[in-house]
C-alpha cells in the first residue's frame, strides 16, 4: 500500500515549502520490516511560462526515519507540474 498526503505553505511570490511523503507499507512482511516513513521537506516555485501558462517546479529531500533493512536511507524528488488556470474551463 502507498499513501501520499501533502501539506504546503505558500510563502508569497510563487514560492512554497511543503511536505509530501510517499509512505509505503508491505503487509506481507514482518511488522519491523513493513513500513517506510520519510521525513523531510521540499521547496517549490510557481512561475508563468510565456506570460500565460502557469508552471511549477519543486525539489525535495526526505530521510527515511522508519524503513526496512533493505530500503534506502533517503529519497530525493524533483517535480515539474502544470497548473491549469480556472479561466480555461
Amino acid at each position: 500500500m502507498q499513501i501520499q498526503g501533502f501539506a504546503f505553505y505558500n510563502m508569497g511570490s510563487g514560492y512554497s515549502l511543503g511536505y509530501m511523503p510517499l509512505i509505503n507499507i508491505n503487509w506481507q512482511k514482518a511488522a519491523s520490516q513493513s513500513t517506510t516513513l520519510p521525513v523531510g521537506l521540499q521547496f517549490g516555485k510557481l512561475f508563468m511560462l510565456g506570460g500565460f501558462f502557469p508552471l511549477g517546479v519543486s525539489v525535495g529531500g526526505y530521510y527515511n526515519a522508519i524503513r526496512p533493512d533493505d530500503a534506502p536511507t533517503a529519497q530525493y524528488r524533483a517535480q515539474l507540474f502544470f497548473v491549469l488556470p480556472e479561466s480555461m474551463f
